[in-house]
């Protein structure tokens, strides 16, 4: 079958159609000329040797939306974004660092401030030892020595 006899039966459908939206079939003429080819429409020539041919007619208000093409571009499952370019991951990955660095910082930081908190107490608990050892006249030189190293320590972790 040519193309133009397809054409010319798809604009005949088309013109069935809009002429009448409710009608659920029709009937149009199918003919063959002397050149062979085959025609349709609902006026064959008067020397055409014809036969009826049912077409069924779907309203446009009755025609299913199309179905959605799938995207060519492939989406994160959790996000929904398309996923991102080499240096845009790489990024990610930098700030995700920098962010867990400063996390540990953070944490490293209390530490040493609550080691700091003990060492001092401790170098208090130890003075009030030391005066009180003094006045019972015992010898405080290894106390001293004690406090001198916390005393070290703290000037250079606690400042």
């Amino acid at each position: 079958m040519n193309v133009r006899v397809l054409g010319a039966a798809a604009l005949a459908v088309a013109a069935f159609v809009s002429l009448s939206a409710s009608a659920q079939t029709t009937t149009i003429q199918k003919w063959v000329d002397k050149d062979g080819k085959v025609h349709f429409g609902d006026v064959p020539p008067p020397d055409a040797n014809t036969t009826e041919v049912q077409v069924k007619v779907t309203p446009p208000s009755e025609i299913p939306p199309p179905k959605p093409v799938p995207s060519a571009v492939k989406t994160d499952p959790k996000t929904g974004a398309p996923p991102l370019s080499r240096a845009d991951r790489e990024e990610q990955e930098r700030e995700a660092r920098r962010k867990q660095d400063e996390i540990n910082a953070a944490a490293a930081a209390q530490k040493r401030a609550q080691e700091c908190q003990k060492r001092i107490a401790q170098v208090q608990r130890d003075g009030r030892n030391v005066r009180n050892w003094a006045r019972q006249g015992s010898d405080t030189r290894s106390a001293d020595a004690s406090i001198a190293r916390d005393d070290e320590w703290i000037a250079k972790n606690c400042n």
